[in-house]
């Protein structure tokens, strides 16, 4: 017999959610049923990878999710072996309704904004505001121990992403990295 060849895989739950709101709500409870049963959830982030190698990974270490967080299409994250979670890479002068026209319900469980790509820089936090009153999202970019709780009071996010915010001379910085978290944890919304 041939090969079906098709262009990318059909959504997961066709027909069943009316909006990406309601999808990312699903995925913020699903995510939410995995935390009750462990944590901490083990993330691999990958860039513009091959699906097969971002899989072969996930099984070799174990992972519980994946991140795509390059110009990978919405349609891979139906491709991996892991819940995925996209990146959506903001700029400035993005609205609300321009991340929304971005989404992809039906494909990645869950989407995080970021206009840094791991560079550190700081997006809008009001639009990031006006998206997290829609629908559940992660939050990254330019965020530190410093400034993640006025982020997380400001944008109510569903979690928060840190990565260069909490390196010293390129390296995870553990005493960073509990700051951040206590910074994060802390604020009452």
């Amino acid at each position: 017999m041939g090969e079906i060849e098709q262009d990318e895989p059909p959504p997961l739950h066709p027909g069943r959610f009316s909006d990406a709101a309601a999808w990312f709500a699903h995925g913020a409870e699903a995510l939410e049923r995995l935390l009750a049963r462990k944590r901490p959830l083990v993330v691999g982030v990958f860039e513009d990878q091959p699906v097969s190698e971002i899989n072969d990974i996930a099984a070799e270490v174990a992972l519980d999710l994946v991140q795509l967080s390059g110009d990978e299409p919405w349609s891979d994250c139906l491709l991996t072996t892991r819940q995925a979670i996209k990146a959506v890479r903001t700029r400035a002068g993005m609205t609300a309704e321009d991340v929304g026209a971005c989404l992809k319900p039906e494909t990645a469980l869950a989407f995080l904004l970021d206009p840094s790509r791991g560079s550190g820089t700081a997006g809008d936090l009001q639009m990031a505001h006006e998206v997290a009153a829609r629908m559940p999202l992660w939050l990254a970019g330019g965020l530190t121990p410093g400034n993640v709780g006025e982020a997380v009071r400001t944008v109510r996010p569903w979690c928060v992403d840190g990565s260069s915010g909490v390196e010293t001379a390129g390296a995870k910085d553990p005493e960073k990295i509990v700051a951040f978290v206590r910074a994060a944890k802390g604020v009452t919304v």
